[in-house]
């Protein structure tokens, strides 16, 4: 790549110290300082990384804050959307910004047979944390998980006639209401009650149990604005009544 003058880009290779032709700004080809290589900003480009504290901050409050809002299909409050986007879109932004110039950097000094810098493993993790969080979101893993380890100790509460409200395998259960039929209602309380303005509750509707139209104060069983069949007789739903 030929040396050029640092104030108009006149070519000055082969030239020995002085004033640039063009402009007459003073250079000396023994101290880059004072020349302009083309290459300086492709290196710029591909010297850029993102930021280690901008990384660990993004894992501190996107991570935790994605996982706790975690629900059963549907029973994610609607309003909640824009701060999902804030955590998952804006870092992936960002990321781009940074990653495009890089990799065309890379790029470029690979046409002009220039070494590159090597690669950083940093911009592996933001992809793999918003693809953590995406797929966290998308199958549900956390509740599921909770809800599969809690649901035997669930079983064995509601069976308890003087049961009383108490942490189970990971919920808290602030209120147990046991209807006519059979039906027994939990009414969860934290980490729950952060995905949802309403009322989250667990549901358990025995076999041979009456038409939870006519047991429900609340509504159906389908017609509860937000639900969820988990199966084995458990329902999950907010009540915004």
């Amino acid at each position: 790549m030929q040396p050029r003058c640092k104030s108009c880009g006149y070519s000055l290779a082969a030239l020995s110290a002085g004033p640039c032709p063009e402009c007459g700004t003073p250079f000396d080809p023994a101290d880059p300082s004072t020349l302009y290589h083309p290459a300086q900003s492709l290196m710029a480009c591909v010297a850029l990384r993102p930021a280690r504290w901008l990384l660990v901050l993004h894992g501190l409050v996107a991570l935790p804050y994605t996982l706790m809002l975690d629900s059963p299909s549907r029973l994610k409050d609607e309003e909640l959307l824009p701060l999902d986007l804030l955590v998952i879109f804006f870092p992936a932004l960002a990321w781009m910004l940074g990653f495009v110039p890089h990799l065309g950097g890379r790029w470029l000094l690979r046409a002009r047979h220039i070494p590159r810098p090597r690669w950083s493993k940093r911009w592996l993790v933001t992809p793999a944390l918003i693809a953590c969080i995406i797929t966290a979101h998308r199958q549900n893993l956390v509740w599921n998980v909770r809800w599969w380890i809690a649901r035997p100790a669930l079983e064995r509460y509601i069976a308890d006639p003087a049961a009383a409200p108490a942490r189970i395998a990971g919920y808290e259960v602030v209120e147990i209401e046991r209807l006519e039929g059979g039906a027994t209602v939990l009414h969860l309380g934290w980490p729950d009650t952060l995905y949802s303005d309403g009322h989250p509750q667990l549901i358990h509707i025995p076999q041979g149990a009456p038409d939870p139209k006519r047991t429900f104060p609340f509504g159906a069983r389908y017609p509860v604005p937000r639900n969820a069949d988990l199966g084995h007789d458990w329902y999950a739903w907010v009540d915004e009544t």
